[in-house]
């Protein structure tokens, strides 16, 4: 599945909520973002890793 069809599917689950948001504050806008790191054989490794680096957002 091709990631625009990905993001407008989990977009449709959150659309009233948005708009609520968006109603409350016209400068907001709304973004999805998808974190992806490496595979690895230590997985608590691979999650200190993206946890780390979340702040750089």
């Amino acid at each position: 599945m091709c990631a625009g069809v990905r993001a407008a599917k989990s977009m449709s689950r959150y659309v009233q909520r948005i708009e609520e948001l968006m109603r409350q504050n016209r400068k907001l806008k709304p973004v999805l973002i998808t974190l992806t790191v490496k595979n690895g054989e230590d997985l608590e490794e691979r999650f200190k890793h993206l946890d780390a680096h979340l702040g750089r957002f």
